[in-house]
């Protein structure tokens, strides 16, 4: 890689018209064949296309990249489509076709070279050639030397967003059943989409907008962005089915457009086409011309005017001149595109501090414009190949501590007869430890934690039994149980393997109601261990007694955890992490110091400059009934 053409001259095809252009006409015809479905007249279905396409190219100028393109293109298409009198837009139909258009799309980056991933030493990681964007910024980075033939292994960035949006199809059809606004199903769409890629952007290793580069607030922007998209979802669905519910007629599309609604969408389109006099590709010329063109078939001429005379005469030459100038202008424009296409082209800036590939603006801008972007995001100087490498992992010793406690809860069965025996266990406690342990770099991405944990769990429990409803005892029990643990973990942001061992103390005072009091002391050990698999952002996770233990003693947990990773990170690691969620369930002992109980659990970490790390873990039970643990740990030496 990279892959620009598909055959050979003079049948050769560029890879970008198979996984781009082709990709972009084709939800075009969508769009257009949506409209018709809904009841949109053809002069409608065809003026708010022509939108959608002028949209693109403005949104592209003010913001190039994908998302600039996508909210201009999508907000003139719906200005257009109100303005033209439609009331049922069809926002379904564009919700897939911009879905799978991102997601087609994404292939082509990945065999262009373009949005490339960061540096990885996993299994799947990709190399391009010498020349391409990766091995300049790893030239440039000193990572590497000018006589490579190829860059360092990279994260297929692309392929991570193809096969996240991928996920979403099945979801998509599913809902489109299920679900009642069109909105909602779009603003679904649109939440997968930007939280998916909060949590994958922090792959990526070439920047296309300068406002992604404010480091994990941008992170949290599209988390926060998604999940207010999600809340819009579901307002939107309440509303459609409040509408259906009173059986309130819903507005169509007429039978078709106004007059002077036309010619006010058409102005509008070729006014936006006037916008973007920069940052356009030769693809997005041709369609605002064949936009433009195509937009000037739709009109009609004002009806008052006159079927004979000069008056009809004038206004039809007034019309054609506002037709043609647009046209002949866009033509123009295009033709000069496609000549200047083999010398102009994109600016990249080398970030030697995020060690990323970041656009600056294009080869048509304005050089003091230049200038000043570059001064705005940082880049007053330039360093010369090699002045700048990875910053190199040190061994580090944490130490950290956690204090937890709460009512657990819970209601088993006393026999397996039908006669309605249970027993209900209710405990309250606290729970304390002390921590530290040895963080040792093992590669870019991998580290490798020897530690232990030692601490102290004092609960008070009572026991009730019940025979068909009727209390029939009761037990109070003290337990004081000391613990300590060891551990040793290899931790990469897509797997963790851990091994460990913990041991414990513990005296229990058993006092029967009425009764005598007896006390006993236990000694017991366990091994431990802790194993997840799949993606950063979201992997099946399992472990017992292990670093990642939460809650209580012995603490074990099963469920899905993941990371959301600071995105000027020159690469994945470990410490790069400024979030990480635990989502399952996890173990408590029973009331006897015997019976484990599985009970819904989350657990959130905040990491704080790479140093600090404050988490929160908790569980629920029966009851309403809950117990939670606060932890904190720091960098004390390295």
């Amino acid at each position: 890689m990279p892959w620009h053409t598909i055959g050979s001259a003079p049948f050769a095809v560029s890879t970008w018209t198979v996984f781009g252009r082709l990709p972009v006409v084709c939800l075009l015809a969508l769009v257009f064949w949506g409209a018709l479905r809904r009841g949109a007249s053809w002069r409608v279905a065809l003026l708010a296309t022509a939108a959608l396409v002028a949209g693109l190219t403005a949104g592209t100028a003010l913001l190039p990249s994908v998302i600039g393109a996508l909210v201009g293109g999508i907000a003139a298409w719906l200005v257009a489509l109100r303005v033209l009198g439609a009331r049922r837009p069809p926002i379904a139909e564009l919700a897939l076709g911009v879905l799978v258009v991102v997601a087609v799309g994404r292939l082509g980056c990945l065999v262009n070279g373009c949005c490339f991933g960061t540096p990885t030493d996993l299994p799947w990681s990709i190399r391009y050639a010498s020349g391409s964007g990766a091995w300049t910024l790893h030239h440039a980075l000193g990572w590497i030397d000018a006589e490579a033939s190829l860059s360092r292994p990279v994260h297929p960035y692309p392929i991570y967003e193809t096969m996240g949006l991928a996920v979403w199809i099945p979801a998509f059809l599913i809902l489109r059943r299920r679900l009642r606004s069109d909105g909602a199903i779009a603003a679904l769409t649109a939440a997968w989409d930007l939280g998916l890629r909060a949590w994958i952007d922090g792959y990526r290793g070439m920047v296309n907008v300068g406002w992604s580069l404010i480091g994990p607030r941008y992170t949290l922007m599209l988390a926060f962005a998604s999940m207010a998209l999600a809340v819009l979802a579901w307002r939107l669905e309440r509303r459609e089915r409040a509408r259906i519910a009173t059986s309130a007629p819903r507005i169509g599309v007429g039978p078709d457009l106004g007059v002077l609604r036309g010619w006010a969408v058409y102005l509008g389109v070729w006014v936006l086409g006037w916008v973007p006099t920069v940052n356009q590709t030769p693809f997005l010329r041709a369609l605002l011309v064949a936009a433009v063109v195509a937009g000037a078939g739709a009109l009609q001429l004002p009806a008052s005017v006159s079927a004979r005379g000069a008056l009809r005469r004038v206004a039809i030459a007034a019309a054609s001149v506002v037709v043609a100038l647009p046209v002949a202008w866009q033509a123009t424009a295009f033709a000069q595109a496609q000549s200047d296409a083999a010398v102009v082209g994109w600016q990249y800036e080398v970030d030697h501090d995020r060690g990323k590939l970041v656009r600056i603006g294009s080869d048509s801008e304005d050089e003091d414009d230049i200038e000043e972007r570059r001064r705005a995001l940082g880049y007053e100087t330039a360093e010369p190949p090699g002045a700048a490498r990875v910053p190199g992992r040190r061994g580090r010793l944490w130490a950290g501590v956690g204090v937890g406690g709460g009512d657990t809860r819970y209601k088993v069965s006393s026999d397996k007869s039908c006669s309605g025996n249970y027993t209900v266990h209710d405990r309250r406690g606290v729970n304390a430890y002390a921590q530290a342990e040895w963080e040792e770099p093992v590669s870019e991405e991998t580290v490798a934690w020897i530690g232990g944990r030692a601490g102290y769990l004092g609960e008070s429990s009572v026991v009730e039994t019940h025979r068909d409803d009727t209390l029939e005892s009761t037990r109070d029990l003290r337990f004081r149980t000391g613990f300590a643990q060891a551990w040793g973990e290899i931790e990469h942001p897509n797997y963790s393997v851990g091994l460990g061992v913990v041991g414990y103390r513990q005296s229990e005072t058993d006092a029967m109601r009425g009764g005598a009091t007896q006390e006993s002391v236990r000694y017991a050990g366990l091994p431990g261990g802790h194993l997840r698999g799949g993606f950063s952002f979201l992997g099946a996770d399992i472990g017992y007694g292990d670093r990642m233990s939460m809650i209580g003693f012995p603490a074990s947990h099963i469920g899905v955890s993941g990371a959301i990773y600071d995105p000027d990170a020159a690469g994945q690691h470990p410490d790069d992490a400024i979030f990480r969620y635990f989502v399952g369930a996890q173990t408590f002992t029973g009331a006897d110091g015997t019976m484990i109980r599985y009970a819904p659990s989350i657990g959130l970490q905040l990491q704080l400059g790479g140093r600090h790390v404050i988490g929160f873990d908790g569980l629920a039970t029966e009851g309403k009934s809950a117990a939670a643990l606060v932890h904190y740990r720091t960098v004390v030496w390295e």
